[in-house]
């Protein structure tokens, strides 16, 4: 947890309506942990009768009136946000939350509620790696993104080689995940376990595999971040690392309810 001082608290049931900011959506596509941390933010918030106004993405709120806004609301961020939307926000909501994996900078100054993506991948490299992989690829994205970090600081604490063949450039859905995993095999890369930077990821890269003719995990092992894949593709997993999204919804309520 990261927390500022906030400028003003919430009122319970006519008072203190919460917006929610999907800030990482990419057109229709929403990453499942962010869903799963609203399911969490909804529940706690209903739990402390304060009402969800509305679920939205950066474009929305542009086309939305800040008249709407009262002084008492407040809004929970999900995920990445550039400094210019972040600007943008801070001046219609005197307080707010930043609910994710990846730190925003100090500079930032709001409340950062934080699940840390570089430890969970140092964690799944190093469970691969005490199983004797040394040749772990990673699919995901790597702009600004601590899994990505996390992946590579293990890689060269165990002395693993970090070329960049081992390493694809995916966006975090069960698409990005195939299409890296269908480049990696037509390639013929010798890879023996692969890191996906979350479960839809490891979704796409599962179907590719067994589309190949690939085992998992007898021939290929995959680790991955979120823990909440589907049934289909979760016999084919070797490792989650699951997010505690109750604990981040609650601390958020709690940071607006109660600022500093």
């Amino acid at each position: 947890q990261s927390l500022q001082q906030g400028s003003t608290s919430l009122s319970p049931q006519t008072k203190g309506k919460i917006y929610v900011i999907f800030s990482r959506r990419v057109d229709s596509y929403i990453d499942p942990f962010f869903t799963e941390l609203l399911h969490a933010v909804e529940m706690e918030a209903f739990s402390r009768r304060y009402p969800i106004q509305t679920v939205m993405s950066n474009d929305d709120l542009y086309n939305f009136s800040a008249e709407n806004i009262d002084k008492y609301s407040a809004a929970i961020i999900l995920g990445q946000i550039s400094e210019n939307n972040l600007a943008m926000l801070k001046s219609r909501f005197r307080n707010l939350a930043y609910i994710g994996l990846n730190a925003l900078p100090e500079s930032a100054m709001i409340d950062q509620i934080l699940c840390s993506g570089y430890k969970a991948a140092r964690s799944a490299v190093a469970y691969l790696a005490d199983l004797g992989h040394r040749r772990i690829y990673y699919i995901g994205e790597t702009q600004n993104e601590e899994r990505y970090q996390g992946y590579m600081d293990e890689m060269k604490h165990r002395g693993f080689s970090t070329s960049p063949e081992f390493v694809c450039r995916s966006q975090l859905s069960p698409q990005g995940g195939y299409g890296s995993m269908v480049e990696l095999l037509t390639k013929k890369q010798n890879f023996t376990a692969v890191f996906c930077a979350n479960d839809d990821t490891a979704i796409g890269a599962v179907r590719a595999l067994l589309e190949h003719n690939v085992r998992v995990p007898e021939d290929i092992s995959l680790a991955a971040f979120d823990d909440i894949l589907t049934p289909a593709a979760s016999g084919h997993l070797l490792c989650g690392m699951q997010a505690n999204y109750e604990r981040m919804a609650a601390t958020a309520i709690r940071v607006l309810r109660n600022p500093a």
